[in-house]
């Protein structure tokens, strides 16, 4: 009786450490790993004191030193550096250790992925000042359905086409 219940019991564990394994890895490889349990926490251990970085990275370059960090700078103004730093934390998170088209990320299509959402967000934010009310019914239609990412890139393309609105990086 005792080694069918101990039997019974690794299986239960077994399939547990199982379940656990594929859904970390299938969060992960679907570029969602920041909203799932785990992403979600080191997220929040990480923005503060990149947020506070980048804050600082802005200060410095309003200082007036010559340099090609002045630009960047600039243009990081434009988004709250919570913002930033919460995109690119989830830009890292999704991004490496992630093998896209059987390659691994590099620093520069991480780069360039984190300045997509960055770019997105600005976007986004124009779009809300512009059209407020057709803004606030797309974001309660998001709301409502809990769509996935992809859902909102594409249905975002949709809006953009319909208002003859270029999106950029997302047109197909």
């Amino acid at each position: 009786m005792k080694d069918k219940l101990y039997i019974e019991q690794l299986n239960l564990e077994n399939e547990m450490r199982n379940n656990s394994i594929s859904k970390f890895l299938k969060e992960h490889l679907e570029g969602d790993f920041s909203e799932s349990q785990v992403g979600s926490m080191l997220l929040k251990n990480y923005i503060i004191p990149f947020s506070q970085s980048i804050t600082d990275f802005i200060t410095e370059t309003k200082t007036g030193k010559p340099g090609p960090h002045n630009k960047a700078g600039l243009l990081l103004e434009e988004l709250k550096p919570d913002v930033v730093s919460y995109l690119f934390t989830k830009a890292i998170l999704n991004r490496v250790g992630v093998r896209i088209d059987d390659r691994e990320c590099n620093l520069t299509g991480l780069a360039i992925y984190g300045a997509g959402l960055l770019h997105d967000e600005i976007r986004i934010s124009e779009f809300e000042h512009e059209n407020k009310k057709w803004f606030d019914y797309i974001w309660s239609d998001f709301n409502k359905r809990e769509l996935p990412r992809y859902k909102r890139e594409e249905y975002l393309q949709k809006v953009f086409r319909d208002a003859e609105l270029e999106w950029g990086k997302w047109s197909k």
